[in-house]
């Protein structure tokens, strides 16, 4: 018996039905390709059980993370229900071609780069649900504020300008054009473009391709873009890769996210999408921030992520060191700590 599989079925299921919401009469795209096909087939049999109609697409991998996909998939994206990505590499999120999904009215649930043993990973564990709203308060809360700023012991020390909505990335779809992903919980905010400025010092992972980290990595910010890398052998590669593009949108300062998953930790498994998700870490996001709400696009999305972050919304703490003030977010923490939330002392 192959109890790894089994979970990974149990969770895909867990997916279909809470996550994204699949009803029998609907017709859902399930995008893998030849490096990944197994997980692909988990989330068409989940499908399939619901009753709706599962459309399983086999592609060939795509070359590197969000790389748009085949013209084919593209327009299949376009023309469904719903949609579940099940590649080895990243495509529904960070592109153009993803917006444009959206636009069209597709939910899409997040999971390119996923692996069979994440799936089967306690880190779907959570209570998707029921965390909703919470990271829907903390959006709230991020949305009506004018300016954030974010230290961590670390030596992170960034602040940046508030001026859009932020985005709710809880794991659940509620509506139609929207994205999540899976199993990273995320509270979101895209900063105003030239507005952040300060140190981002990563030291838990840079996803989607170094986690863990070999070494630190510290960017240093300016007008809303990183103007120095520094760091060890990770810092290194990855300024290397930047330059290597020749795109200065890839420096662009794109989202910051807040974990909110208590279930997920630093695994290195994949590209690390349970990494961005993991509480106790905030990351920011890089390059790409259409789908956030922001202006800019670039070949590349990366989401430096760093422990125990300390969060202030004009100056009130909404997080210390990695935990939740209840008492600044309006929330129980009684509440909090059912679901698996450890929290601060006010």
């Amino acid at each position: 018996m192959d109890l790894r599989r089994i979970s990974a079925a149990k969770h895909a299921r867990k997916i279909v039905d809470v996550c994204v919401n699949v009803k029998p009469s609907e017709s859902i795209l399930v995008v893998t390709d030849t490096a990944n096909f197994e997980v692909g087939e988990v989330f068409a049999n989940a499908v399939a059980a619901t009753g709706a109609e599962a459309v399983l697409t086999v592609m060939t991998p795509r070359k590197y993370h969000y790389q748009p996909p085949p013209r084919a998939v593209c327009e299949a994206a376009k023309n469904c229900d719903a949609l579940i990505g099940a590649a080895s590499t990243f495509f529904e999120a960070h592109n153009v071609q993803a917006f444009e999904t959206l636009k069209a009215g597709t939910r899409v649930y997040g999971f390119s780069g996923g692996t069979l043993d994440l799936l089967a990973s306690e880190s779907f564990e959570a209570d998707f649900v029921r965390i909703h709203p919470i990271v829907e308060k903390l959006v709230q809360l991020e949305s009506e504020s004018k300016k954030i700023q974010i230290t961590a012991p670390n030596g992170t020390n960034l602040t940046f300008g508030v001026g859009r909505k932020g985005v709710v990335t809880s794991g659940v779809l509620t509506g139609p054009g929207q994205f999540t992903s899976g199993p990273n919980i995320e509270a979101n905010m895209s900063p105003m473009e030239g507005t952040s400025i300060g140190t981002i010092v990563a030291d838990a992972a840079l996803t989607p391709y170094w986690s863990p980290l070999d070494g630190i990595i510290k960017a240093t910010v300016e007008s809303g873009r990183i103007v120095n890398i520094d760091g060890g052998k990770s810092a290194q590669e990855w300024r290397q890769f930047l330059t290597n593009a020749r795109d200065e949108n890839v420096y662009n300062i794109a989202q910051f996210a807040i974990g909110m998953n208590p279930f997920c930790k630093i695994s290195g498994i994949g590209p690390g999408i349970d990494d961005e998700g993991v509480y106790g870490t905030c990351h920011f996001g890089t390059g790409t921030s259409i789908i956030l709400g922001g202006r800019v696009v670039a070949p590349f999305h990366f989401d430096l992520v760093l422990w125990k972050p300390t969060i202030m919304l004009d100056g009130k703490v909404i997080e210390k060191d990695g935990l939740l003030v209840p008492e600044q977010i309006g929330i129980e923490a009684s509440r909090l700590t059912e679901l698996g939330f450890a929290v601060a002392k006010h």
